[in-house]
């Protein structure tokens, strides 16, 4: 991933995938060479970048958690 800021910091969160200076030719080669190597890596991410979305960007999970709060506040 190339792109700074809070993008990187749910994949880093997510243990997803790895960050790369845009313009860093080498470590992009360094890194895709790596994914390339090792598909076990690459399997291991995307089933983690899969997990953290639907633990913590999934809508019903997501409402659930909201009306939770609503009722605290209103007890």
């Amino acid at each position: 991933m190339a792109i700074d800021g809070v993008s990187r910091e749910l994949v880093e969160a997510a243990k997803a995938g790895s960050y790369v200076e845009p313009e860093n030719v080498t470590e992009y080669n360094r890194i895709v060479r790596d994914y390339l190597s090792n598909p076990k890596r690459l399997e291991e991410e995307g089933m983690n970048g899969y997990h953290y979305a639907k633990d913590n960007f999934d809508r019903e999970l997501l409402a659930n958690k909201y009306l939770n709060e609503i009722k605290k506040a209103l007890n």
